[in-house]
């Protein structure tokens, strides 16, 4: 049986990465998220790559097993201390989230980090190591902002970081900014 996480990205390096269909995105997919369904980077590999929208498929189905969590936490016990979640896919339950907070309670050592548009759910209970930043291409709540038109706007201020994949090609592994306490995130599109 094939795995459930990644272990190497062009983005992220050797961090280890977890997927689900962007099937997964739909409820999320309307007009007042600026972007998400025109730009989305997960569809495109989808598109291109009938490899990888199998297994993220796969992946989707796998989250809505009894098992999920006991095969999941089966793969992290051999990857490093950095997992991100959704490289693509999104939150579509409370009990999915649920399935990731249960996780991250079992490896304390270890940090989370999830990108989301899925605010309607509840995160309270989440432990300390699983980072959770709301992203919101408006600007309103948002813990990280995805500029889509290339032109500076009044997102590029100095409390938010700009990620430095795009200009300076770092992995995620590299810069480990993400994982840190409280981030705020300016990414530009890529």
């Amino acid at each position: 049986m094939e795995g459930l996480l990644s272990k190497n990205n062009i983005k992220l390096g050797k961090i280890a990465g977890f997927a689900i269909s962007t099937k997964s995105c739909s409820k999320y997919r309307n007009k007042k998220y600026q972007g998400c369904k025109e730009y989305c980077y997960a569809k495109k590999i989808e598109t291109l790559r009938p490899k990888v929208k199998a297994k993220w498929e796969r992946n989707l189905k796998a989250t809505k097993r009894k098992d999920f969590v006991e095969r999941m936490c089966k793969e992290i016990t051999f990857v490093g201390d950095y997992i991100r979640v959704h490289v693509s896919g999104d939150f579509y339950s409370q009990l999915y989230l649920d399935k990731w907070i249960e996780i991250a309670n079992r490896f304390k050592h270890k940090k989370f980090l999830i990108y989301t548009k899925a605010i309607d759910l509840d995160y309270s209970k989440r432990p300390r190591n699983f980072r959770v930043l709301l992203s919101d291409d408006r600007g309103i709540w948002a813990h990280l902002y995805v500029r889509f038109d290339g032109v500076a706007t009044m997102w590029n201020r100095a409390d938010y970081f700009t990620c430095p994949y795009v200009k300076e090609h770092a992995t995620c592994q590299e810069c480990l900014y993400c994982y840190g306490h409280r981030p705020k995130v300016y990414f530009i599109k890529h």
